[in-house]
């Protein structure tokens, strides 16, 4: 009897820790889709603020490149948008890519050889500084189709990019500003 007693005993601290039951799985589950329901639009939204800051800074960058290269090489320099990286196509939206060139020969087209802007021999000279390939599912807008440095950093006239995402073009998120001596800066 004592046997049966013990043996009895250790079936049922066995069946008590046999894991957990269909109810308490149910209640986890449901609690991991409300926190994952929360999380998920916040998370997206992270990203595309993460991605309209990216652009803005790349394209900023970009900017100041020319304007600095204007003021070292003491000559114009332009950012026109570009769809192949190769050829300016002379449109407003930068999205596809830009290029940032030196104009040597005043034709207002880059070319994809080295020249010799003031025929001294210097081979770090060349018309095409620097390509960029743009972004995927954003918009770069401006209403002029390249903007040119001066030698003194300065630009024709002062103008502003806008910035936002390729779904809605009229939702303008970032501006990029260029005043006419040539100072960049964004806003919200």
């Amino acid at each position: 009897m004592v046997c049966g007693l013990i043996d009895m005993k250790n079936r049922s601290k066995i069946r008590n820790n046999s894991g957990f039951t269909l109810i308490e799985m149910i209640v986890t589950v449901t609690i991991v889709a409300i926190f994952a329901s929360i999380a998920v639009p916040s998370f997206s939204q992270l990203i595309k603020s993460n991605k309209e800051t990216t652009t803005t800074n790349e394209f900023i960058s970009s900017l100041v490149l020319a304007r600095s290269e204007a003021l070292k090489r003491s000559r114009d320099i332009i950012v026109c948008s570009s769809d192949d990286q190769v050829n300016c196509n002379g449109g407003t939206d930068f999205s596809d890519g830009w290029i940032v060139y030196t104009d040597c020969n005043g034709d207002g087209l880059p070319t994809a050889t080295a020249v010799d802007c003031n025929d001294d021999l210097l081979e770090e000279e060349q018309e095409v500084i620097k390509v960029h390939n743009g972004f995927h599912k954003m918009f770069i807008n401006n209403a002029a189709n390249n903007i040119t440095f001066q030698f003194s950093g300065r630009i024709a006239a002062p103008t502003t990019f806008n910035l936002g995402h390729e779904s809605d073009t009229t939702d303008i998120k970032k501006q990029v500003i260029i005043n006419r001596v040539g100072r960049i800066r964004s806003s919200d």
